[in-house]
Order: C-alpha cells, then sequence, then structure tokens
C-alpha cells in the first residue's frame, strides 16, 4: 500500500500520538492479507477478541516504538534502558511467533523499526532482513546469520555482532556511509583488516573477546573516534598508532597482557581508562599529564605504589585499583580533590595517609582485605562520604572523630579485631547498615546496642 508523502511525514514519528495510531490502524484494514495474518497469528497465540484484533496489534506498535535517544554510560557493562525496552519486546513477539508478522507489518512503515534484533533460535528469513532498510541499528546475537549483503542499510548508524563469524562481511560492513558505532565482540577476529580506516564516521569501536595482536596503521584515520574497546584480546604491548587518535575519550585494553602502559599518557583527552587485568608492575609519572581523566581501573594488576604524580589527576572521580600488591599510598592522594569513589580492595596496605581526610568529595571508600590496624584521624574529616568498606583487617578500635561523618550511611568492619562495639555508633543518625560479624566482640554492651539501635540500624552480626 502506498503512503501519501503527508502520511510517510507522520509515520516518521509513529505510534507516538493518537493521530499515528489512527493511521496505524488505517495501513493495517487497508491491506486485507496483513490483517488477516493478524488476526489469525494473534488469536491463536495471544488470545485477541476478533473485535478489536487491529486496536490490540497497535497496541504493540505503540508500546515497542519508546521515543528518544538513549543515554550512554560507559563502563565495563553500559546500560541502555531503552535498548533494553526494545529487545525485550522484540524477544517476546519472537517466542510468540510474532515476529515474522511483526516485521512485515514495519518494513511498510517508514522510519518505524529503529532497532532490530536477530538471535540463532529465531532467524529471519534474508529476503525480509534486507527489507528492514530504514533500521539504524542492528543487533546478531550468538551465531545468528548475517545477511548477505549490508549495502542496502543506508541509515545504520550502530551495527553489534556478538559471538558470529563477521569476518567474510567486514569489506561490506566499512562501505555503510553512516557507521558511528561498530561492536564485535567475540567475533573470533584475529586481524583486523587494513580497510578499517575506511570508517571514518566511527565514533565508537568495540573488538572485545578477539584475538588481536596488533592493529593496523590505518586505524589513525578514525578521526572521530571517541571510545575504543579492546578487552580480552592477546596484546602484550599499547599498539602505537593507539597514540595518533588524539579524538579518544574513552579507552579500555582491559584483560591483555600489557606491562608497559607510557605511550597512552599522551591521550590529554581520555576520560576513562581501563586497564585491568594486566602485568603492569608500575604506573608512569607521565600519568599526570591526562588532565581530563575522570575513571581510572586497574584491577588485578602487580602494583606495589603509585606515584606522587598522582595528585596532578584532578578530574579524577573514580579510582580502583582492587586485588593489586599495595604496600602504601602516596602521601599527596589528598590532592586528588574531586576523588568520589576509592576501591583499594584486596592489597597489602598497612596505614593510610593522614591525607586520605582532604578528599572532601569522596562518597565512598572501599578497603576491604588489607592488613590495617588502625586508621588516621584525618577520616573524620570526609564529611560525604556514604559507604567506608573495612573488612578483613586487623582493626582493635575505631577513631571516634568518626561521629563526624554524618552521611555514613553503611560501615562494614566485619572480620576485624574489635573487642567491644564502638561507643559512639548511637550517635551516627544517618546509618542504616552496620556489619560487625567476625570480630571477638564479648561486651555485654552489645545486646544493649543492638537494643537501643534496632529499630533504624541493620547489624549484621
Amino acid at each position: 500500500m502506498a503512503l501519501e508523502e503527508e502520511e510517510k511525514k507522520i509515520y516518521r514519528l509513529l505510534v507516538s500520538g493518537e493521530t499515528n495510531k489512527a493511521l496505524a490502524k488505517t495501513i493495517l484494514e487497508g491491506n486485507p492479507s496483513l490483517s488477516g495474518k493478524i488476526e489469525e497469528t494473534c488469536q491463536r497465540l495471544i488470545g485477541f477478541s476478533t473485535t478489536n484484533v487491529i486496536d490490540e496489534f497497535v497496541k504493540w506498535l505503540v508500546q515497542f516504538r519508546i521515543g528518544g535517544e538513549p543515554e550512554l554510560h560507559y563502563s565495563d557493562i553500559y546500560y541502555e534502558p531503552e535498548l533494553s525496552k526494545h529487545k525485550r519486546l522484540q524477544r517476546t513477539l519472537a517466542e510468540k511467533g510474532l515476529q515474522t508478522l511483526f516485521l512485515e507489518v514495519m518494513a511498510q512503515i517508514p522510519d518505524a523499526l529503529p532497532r532490530l534484533f536477530v538471535w540463532k533460535d529465531y532467524p529471519i528469513d534474508s529476503g525480509l532482513l534486507e527489507q528492514m532498510v530504514d533500521t539504524e541499528e542492528l543487533f546478531f546475537f550468538e551465531d545468528s546469520k548475517l545477511p548477505q549483503h549490508f549495502r542496502q542499510f543506508t541509515k545504520l548508524r550502530r551495527l553489534e555482532v556478538t559471538r558470529t563469524s563477521v569476518e567474510e562481511h567486514l569489506e561490506q560492513i566499512v562501505a555503510l556511509p553512516c557507521i558511528e558505532e561498530l561492536h564485535l565482540t567475540y567475533t573470533n577476529l584475529k586481524v583486523l583488516p587494513a580497510y578499517i580506516g575506511r570508517l571514518t564516521t566511527l565514533r565508537n569501536l568495540t573488538l572485545l573477546g578477539n584475538q588481536l595482536r596488533a592493529l593496523p596503521t590505518t586505524l589513525a584515520k578514525l578521526n572521530q573516534l571517541e571510545t575504543l574497546d579492546l578487552g580480552q584480546n592477546q596484546l602484550v604491548t599499547i599498539p602505537s598508532v593507539i597514540t595518533q587518535i588524539a579524538t579518544l575519550q574513552h579507552l579500555s585494553f582491559n584483560q591483555n597482557q600489557i606491562k608497559d602502559i607510557s605511550s597512552i599518557c599522551s591521550l590529554v583527552r581520555v576520560q576513562s581508562l581501563g586497564l585491568e587485568g594486566n602485568r603492569i608492575i608500575k604506573i608512569p609519572i607521565e600519568i599526570s599529564q591526562l588532565s581530563c581523566l575522570e575513571r581510572l581501573y586497574l584491577n588485578d594488576n602487580y602494583l606495589k605504589s603509585l606515584p606522587l604524580s598522582f595528585s596532578h589527576l584532578k578530574a579524577l572521580t573514580f579510582l580502583s585499583i582492587q586485588r593489586n600488591l599495595l604496600e602504601y599510598l602516596p602521601e599527596d592522594i589528598g590532592g586528588c580533590h574531586a576523588l568520589e569513589f576509592l576501591h583499594l580492595n584486596e592489597n597489602h596496605l598497612r596505614e593510610l595517609p593522614s591525607t586520605i581526610g582532604d578528599l572532601e568529595k569522596l562518597k565512598g571508600l572501599y578497603l576491604g582485605s588489607n592488613l590495617l590496624e588502625q586508621l588516621p584521624e584525618s577520616i573524620g574529616h570526609l564529611k560525604k562520604v556514604d559507604t567506608i568498606d573495612l573488612k578483613y583487617n586487623l582493626l582493635s578500635v575505631l577513631p571516634g572523630n568518626l561521629t563526624r561523618l554524618k552521611r555514613l550511611n553503611k560501615l562494614d568492619v566485619a572480620f576485624n579485631q574489635l573487642k567491644t562495639v564502638p561507643y559512639f555508633l548511637a550517635s551516627f543518625h544517618q546509618l542504616r547498615y552496620l556489619t560487625l560479624k567476625g570480630n571477638p566482640i564479648k561486651d555485654a554492651s552489645v545486646k544493649k546496642i543492638k537494643e537501643e539501635l534496632s529499630s533504624r540500624l541493620h547489624i549484621f552480626w
């Protein structure tokens, strides 16, 4: 059924309001073949009544079409609420046997299907798939079949392929004129071809879980690239071409075999840097050049110390150095005034510098599984801290000035050497979760403290 130009304009805002619902209903009612399929399938599988089958199907479209762009968060696992809703709805349609019908309807409505998901268990006919020319985002999961041709997807901005072979399709993919995000995850790539440099519109490139040992020099041509994820590959060094991509803001080398990270320090625009699970034994002093760095992940390496230049990371809000060999923190750690979360679990720390109290914006302090015997009095200066994790240390007392922490909500001192319940706990009005288990407390005051605080405090004993 051909659509008038005026109708096409309205369909670009498909089912966002009553007018569009009416038009969607019109197009279905005007196509007897589709209407018949809808009525038969919906009645059989999801129990729609004969009198309102078209209306009910339109409700599916209304529910499916969720407007607005998702907010992207760069982290190890990013969460996109709207994308998740689309995925869940399409999966439900597929499970109910409505996927083909749904796509046949959508293929007739311009710009109706912004995102399309393909699963191995619910294959889409290649001819029907290639009709979805207005789709902007395509997702293929777990050995699902890729289309023979990609050239018709001229509006495609995002392509994600997971656990599916992609090598024979790469040359077609790089010819897509509008592609901004390319995610090739666990696709068994051993070599990234040189023609990847043709993707000059690319902003986000994910190559997680492949077998790459090197990168082509043509990657430097991606002059709009902001996010690059090379986690879980076989890189031993930082590829030199990385330093030529001055636009990079989010960079991940998690779980490779890298020892030296000095070359990264020239990427002054980087805001998020993932270096977890490598073989790093030293942080270069040049890291202070990363003046825009906000999030730094160094878990599971072999670090024994941090350079004094750490205090120059004035934009740093999140620092995680868990499961390393840290024996001490530099005195100038307090210079990281923007720091909000500090994760130092499972190290060899015996003490904290007094400057820890200068982290005036700190909200979460995680020091579990270290060798701490005492805390500095300055910890009472952390006026914004919400959570303190001190489990599995050697603490026998807690400093009384913890009472200054008016926003403290969670305190975990499990498995330490506390012999009495700190008397000042009653003055914590914001504290809601207190963990004391695993301490040699035999004091008679335990029962009294629990009675006094149990009405507002969850005590894990």
